[in-house]
């Protein structure tokens, strides 16, 4: 009788929701979202037998269920939170043996590596597969994990960050999984920061692939390294975005805009707080149509205020973004940061230093 084979399958983690850049999957590059260039060079790979986009089942994710549907790709909602137990659903419900896990912020996998990845973890009987983590090189956004794999991870891991990183009881339990780690090739080794989770992220993607981007065809790994390495400027865009600790608390950080003041000086602020300290951003109060159609635009949250209480509207507003602090620019502004206060919110100055107003995030 013959082996049944293997059925392999790449999830897209995607959702809307995100508080540092929210809709970040469809933002713009090179005239097609991000979640587009993903799809594509998914596409070239050779051992995939399906490419599932997972999301939540949250009203604002549809948009992204519609959209893999008009792209001709199997699409899967589950939970916002148990990210885990969404990819346990849709590798159950498209019958895979092997996920390969794709973050919906990555539009530089590399379709060659997510072979190897597969085709070396199969062949040493792994569970788990990664391009080696002591080799740092231009490779971010992929593994590939046995479904045995991850469902045993499921039993043992706790019920908050291991549901949250999909595969995070594993990396941090070695000693219970076979691990595989190719190695990159010496061509395409360095440290590159080459996930979109911010505008600085965003431009650095846009200059990339107006350099190197040529329509019907996908650039390579080393034609990245190789255009990097002639351009340091480009590499420069987004050289002082950190990756978020994926232990860190989210932080949301609310600029309150009274009647008459200018959003322009504190979206400089803002800016720091969203690319330097992945700190989640928002504007409430009046706000002009245009000003709010430019602060959606690079990704923040933007609502103007339309009650004759501002405190009751603003606590309302504060709730459903999950806020943790609200800047005000003038002292003029008092009363209402009393309200705010009393209503049990932080409340701080503009022109107080990040470092200062961080402090609020780790009491």
């Amino acid at each position: 009788m013959s082996k049944t084979p293997i059925r392999a399958g790449a999830i897209v983690q995607a959702r809307n929701g995100s508080s540092r850049f929210p809709r970040k999957v469809f933002a713009g590059i090179a005239g097609k979202p991000v979640l587009w260039h993903i799809i594509d060079r998914l596409r070239r790979c050779e051992i995939l037998d399906e490419i599932i986009i997972a999301t939540s089942t949250r009203q604002i994710d549809r948009e992204i269920l519609a959209y893999a549907q008009g792209e001709d790709v199997q699409s899967f909602a589950g939970s916002e939170d148990d990210v885990q137990s969404r990819f346990l659903g849709a590798a159950d419900e498209f019958h895979l043996d092997v996920i390969v896990r794709i973050c919906g912020d990555s539009p530089f996998i590399d379709p060659g590596m997510i072979d190897r990845l597969v085709k070396e973890m199969l062949k040493d009987n792994g569970d788990y597969a990664e391009p080696d983590p002591a080799t740092p090189a231009a490779y971010e956004g992929m593994e590939a994990v046995t479904l045995k794999a991850l469902q045993k991870s499921r039993q043992l891991g706790d019920e908050g960050p291991d549901r949250e990183h999909v595969t995070r009881y594993i990396r941090n339990h070695a000693h219970e999984f076979k691990l595989v780690h190719p190695k990159p090739t010496e061509s395409v080794r360095g440290e590159f920061r080459l996930s979109v989770d911010n505008q600085a992220d965003l431009r650095f993607a846009r200059a990339v692939y107006e350099g190197l981007y040529k329509p019907g065809e996908v650039f390579t790994t080393h034609e990245l390294v190789e255009f990097l390495r002639e351009r340091p400027e480009v590499k420069k865009i987004n050289a002082h975005v950190k990756q978020k600790d994926t232990a860190a608390k989210n932080f949301h950080v609310i600029f309150y805009i009274a009647s008459g003041e200018k959003t322009g000086d504190a979206t400089h602020l803002a800016r720091v707080l969203n690319e330097n300290w992945h700190c989640g951003i928002g504007f409430i109060g009046d706000l002009p149509a245009d000003e709010m159609r430019g602060l959606r635009a690079i990704g923040y949250r933007a609502r103007l205020l339309k009650s004759n209480n501002p405190a009751k509207e603003i606590d309302r507003i504060l709730k459903s973004w999950k806020a943790n602090l609200v800047l005000f620019k003038n002292e003029k502004d008092q009363k209402l940061r009393v309200a705010m206060q009393k209503l049990g919110w932080r409340v701080a100055m503009q022109n107080d230093s990040p470092e200062k107003l961080l402090k609020a995030r780790d009491e």
